[in-house]
């Protein structure tokens, strides 16, 4: 018994010594490194601003592409911390990290969350089904001006299905996909999953489905 718990020791260990990194590596970036390329792009602003530079000159033609390459790092940077796994998934679940999402949003929409027995999924598709949903959130309730939300989450038919719908006043159709949209249906597909989205006036549904085999 004590020989099998000592074996134990150095892989919880490592486990928390795993999360600690990654915590000071997300830290570091959105801290550290992230505001930097930020107030680059705005110093360049305005050193434009300041030598009247525009497109039509060497100057300004130079000032503009090296603030694109500013852009680019700075998207680049979110993009990294934001493919980060969640650490509350570590410490709460999936079930219950989403249930603690949707109590942060209780004063700008009510999100009833149904969630059945899971089975085993891998950090990967837990990761990726937790930020479709919280993304869907977001989005409802900054935009739908709904009433209330429900997120559903099941294993069926080989793939977890994940579906969040609202009874706001739905995507117009014209809209642009936004960034949330588009980021969403990207990590369905890095799994080989789809995302579908469904919008009327008085009903928006995103439905994700995500092979339970993924990684």
């Amino acid at each position: 018994m004590w020989e099998t718990d000592h074996k134990q020791v150095p892989v919880l260990v490592d486990v928390a010594a795993t999360h600690a990194e990654r915590d000071r590596i997300r830290h570091d970036l959105h801290d550290g490194l992230g505001p930097s390329p930020s107030g680059m792009g705005l110093g360049l602003q305005a050193l434009a601003d300041a030598l009247d530079c525009d497109g039509a000159t060497p100057a300004g033609r130079l000032l503009a592409r090296i603030r694109q390459e500013v852009t680019t790092a700075v998207g680049e940077i979110r993009r990294i911390i934001d493919g980060l796994r969640p650490t509350v998934l570590d410490t709460l679940g999936l079930a219950e990290a989403i249930r603690q999402y949707a109590k942060t949003l209780a004063t700008a929409v009510p999100v009833e969350v149904k969630i059945n027995g899971l089975p085993f999924l891998s950090p990967g598709l837990e990761a990726t089904a937790y930020r479709i949903v919280t993304e869907s959130l977001t989005n409802t309730a900054r935009h739908a001006g709904a009433c209330r939300a429900c997120v559903r989450i099941s294993a069926a038919d080989g793939s977890l299905q994940v579906t969040v719908t609202d009874t706001g006043r739905g995507i117009p159709d014209r809209a642009a996909p936004g960034l949330g949209l588009m980021s969403m249906r990207r990590r369905a597909q890095v799994l080989d999953g789809t995302l579908h989205i469904a919008s009327r006036p008085g009903c928006t549904t995103v439905a994700a489905a995500l092979p339970l085999g993924a990684a």
